[in-house]
């Protein structure tokens, strides 16, 4: 999980110690640079391409976290990928993987799988800077660095970034967050609008066909209170009533049925590039509870 305020990337691999020269740039408080290479994962029964990325032992400013929130340190030797690209590729923890440098000779690797991360975001691989330099047979290098921005410099910052040639690219958290929410939340707002109307529509039309189907089996019943003295009110409550009890029966057995489907959903729209982690709240339920 991303606690950098920015990402910076080079044009080019330079040397760790050079990269570390950004914080004469003030406004700039901390800075982790990182390598990141391409590489062709060679799995049981499918190569999978993407990259791996350095960590920084103890890292502050990008930790490695699961869905769940729990912090994950980068061993000091092999290497982690997401629980989804290992499963895909059907490797286990301790399994010897075969990795394709896709940068210089494109040697063949065979590295350790020390672990797996259970991200929702993307399907790549995570080492040490060491093991990274090691892999390489290079002295320290890196080609991005993850940095700390004083807020109010967050302008100042972000032109003189610009006018350094050695950067392609600086992309801020608060930007990368906003343009996320813009293009998936719209997206997940529209979907469930449609299916709130659609759950509106095929609750009021069982309810009423309930209704209809009870009336018109029992309308001789009905007609025999009508007889007896009951009012029209008084016929309407008991009607209403026995629909209440059956709408009442059946709430649990439907949230139980809905949580189900989601679930099932959570884990069928899984793709390499995001995860939908499986979560109710309370205020969901309430919300379908209100509906029906």
């Amino acid at each position: 999980a991303k606690i950098a305020d920015a990402t910076v990337t080079f044009a080019r691999a330079v040397p760790a110690g050079s990269a570390r020269e950004l914080l004469s740039i003030e406004g700039i408080t901390n800075i982790e640079p990182f390598r990141m290479l391409g590489i062709d994962v060679l799995g049981k029964h499918e190569t999978y391409r993407t990259a791996i990325s350095s960590r920084m032992s103890g890292s502050s400013l990008m930790r490695l976290t699961d869905m769940n929130g729990r912090i994950y340190d980068v061993p000091s030797s092999g290497m982690i990928m997401t629980a989804y690209l290992a499963k895909r590729l059907m490797l286990r923890v301790g399994d010897t993987v075969n990795v394709v440098m896709l940068e210089g000779a494109r040697d063949t690797m065979a590295m350790i799988l020390s672990g797996t991360v259970d991200e929702s975001l993307g399907s790549q691989c995570y080492a040490s800077h060491e093991t990274m330099t090691h892999l390489r047979h290079e002295e320290p290098l890196a080609n991005g660095a993850y940095i700390n921005v004083q807020h109010e410099r967050q302008a100042q910052v972000q032109s003189a970034l610009k006018r350094r040639s050695m950067i392609v690219g600086v992309l801020f958290r608060d930007v990368a967050v906003a343009s996320f929410r813009d293009v998936y939340g719209t997206n997940v707002l529209v979907v469930a609008g449609y299916l709130l109307i659609l759950a509106c529509m095929v609750a009021a039309g069982v309810l009423y066909n309930n209704a209809r189907i009870m009336i018109t089996e029992r309308t001789t019943e009905l007609a025999s209170l009508r007889i007896q003295g009951f009012t029209v009110a008084e016929i309407a409550r008991l009607v209403l009533g026995e629909q209440s009890v059956v709408v009442l029966c059946g709430l649990p057995l439907g949230l139980l049925a809905g949580a189900y489907i989601c679930y099932i959903i959570s884990g069928i729209v899984q793709t390499d590039v995001l995860r939908i982690l499986f979560v109710i709240s309370r205020y969901t339920m309430l919300i379908s509870i209100v509906i029906v």
